[in-house]
């Protein structure tokens, strides 16, 4: 269970955290492939901090 105040917020904010780093690496180094685990390892980590970070006490 999820305690979210504002979902459009919430919503915006997991988006950014899967998007962000790996977006950037694209853009800056387009010659430096991103591999399946690499993408999969980063949406893990994003998606466990932000359930952390909504998670009900």
């Amino acid at each position: 269970m999820l305690d979210v105040d504002d979902a459009e917020f919430a919503a915006k904010l997991l988006i950014e955290m899967i998007k962000g780093r790996l977006h950037i690496k694209a853009v800056l180094l387009p010659n430096e492939p991103i591999s399946e685990q690499e993408v999969q390892e980063h949406v893990d980590k994003a998606v466990a901090r932000f359930l952390k970070a909504y998670a009900t006490a």
